[in-house]
């Protein structure tokens, strides 16, 4: 997607959400308190955004967190990564990028922390850390990628097709890409989402991913509280509506 920004809020009614993935969007910077609520949260990726800088103790709350993503963002070094993080960048190298290196209790942002020294030594702008807790700043650039097994991102989520509607004069008028129990979710020729129908007793999973949405109508998901996945990537989302989510208490 292209999200550029996240409404302050926007996670408040997720408390049961275990994955949280929002990598490859563009986002610059996030509110001090967005994942606050989120106390369950086990897998959070932030790779391969625009973040410059990270709110201090943005981590905080994530106490039972145990995936960590955020290669490939311009920071140089990453504070508050909870104790219970056992997976930290681990796919960064597959992908072609360096790890994000851990600061001290002292460093800022394009900085390294120096273990034996427990200082920070400055990297200049442009630059990132060469491993975790490396010494050295270096140009980002590929690397060779990793023979390890597929990471994450390598498995297309399902996505269901179901038709087109049209209009009594036979101009396609929305296209239907998915259902959710008895609701109907499709896009008008802007790429906006809606839905229609009423589902609020299905449970399960809704995959919304790769079909180009660029838009969420309001209360697109008003009638589906009970639903337990819900995936919206590969999409042209360059916001969301605030109070989207407020509906799934189950997600």
């Amino acid at each position: 997607n292209d999200l550029t920004a996240l409404p302050e809020g926007i996670f408040a009614p997720l408390t049961e959400l275990k994955q949280l993935y929002l990598y490859n969007n563009d986002l610059t910077s996030l509110p001090e308190d967005i994942f606050t609520p989120l106390t369950k949260l086990q897998g959070l990726y932030l790779s391969d955004n625009d973040l410059k800088a990270l709110p201090e103790d943005i981590f905080a709350p994530l106490t039972e967190l145990e995936y960590l993503a955020v290669y490939g963002n311009p920071l140089g070094c990453v504070s508050g990564v909870p104790d219970s993080v056992t997976s930290f960048d681990s796919n960064a190298v597959y992908y072609g990028y360096y790890e994000t290196a851990r600061c001290g209790d002292n460093c800022t942002q394009h900085t390294v922390y120096v273990p034996s020294d427990g200082v920070c030594v400055q990297c200049p702008d442009g630059t990132h850390t060469h491993g975790v807790g490396a010494l050295n700043c270096s140009v980002l650039s590929p690397t060779s990628a990793a023979t390890t097994s597929a990471p994450y991102t390598s498995t297309p989520l399902p996505t269901t097709t179901v038709g087109n509607s049209t209009s009594d004069s036979g101009e396609s008028v929305k296209t239907q890409i998915a259902t959710f129990g008895d609701c109907v979710l499709s896009l008008d020729a802007a790429f906006q989402l809606s839905s229609e129908g009423t589902c609020s007793t299905t449970t399960g999973s809704l995959w919304l991913n790769g079909f180009g949405i660029k838009s969420l109508a309001p209360g697109v998901f008003a009638n589906m509280s009970k639903m337990t996945t819900l995936g919206l990537n590969n999409n042209d989302l360059t916001a969301l509506p605030e109070g989207i989510f407020a509906p799934l208490t189950e997600l």
